[in-house]
């Protein structure tokens, strides 16, 4: 009988980054958020603050990302567990069918 290798502790870990780099980004949103364009001269005021709100989004879509990313591989990871669950109940189930029968 083979046995499917599933590397779950690597899918957990890669779960928790995901995760952690969800947070280190929003953080950066938010220190990009609290950053304001003062102290530039007149010229180029309003280039920092398209640069600063261009940023804020870009840092925000890439923490969605990688909370999704991380929301999915857990999603997966339950799902692997639970047909593997099944699957042994199934087998376990015929197991006891084919042992009635001799």
């Amino acid at each position: 009988m083979s046995h499917i290798e599933f590397p779950s502790r690597e899918v957990a870990a890669a779960i928790v980054a995901w995760d952690d780099q969800r947070h280190r980004l929003r953080g950066c949103r938010r220190r990009l958020e609290e950053a304001d364009s003062t102290g530039f001269t007149e010229s180029v005021v309003g280039a920092a603050a398209r640069f600063l709100s261009a940023w804020q989004g870009h840092t925000g879509a890439m923490a969605d990302r990688c909370g999704g990313t991380g929301v999915d591989l857990a999603d997966q990871l339950n799902d692997f567990y639970a047909a593997d669950e099944f699957s042994a109940t199934l087998f376990e189930d015929a197991h006891g069918l084919m042992r009635g029968v001799s």
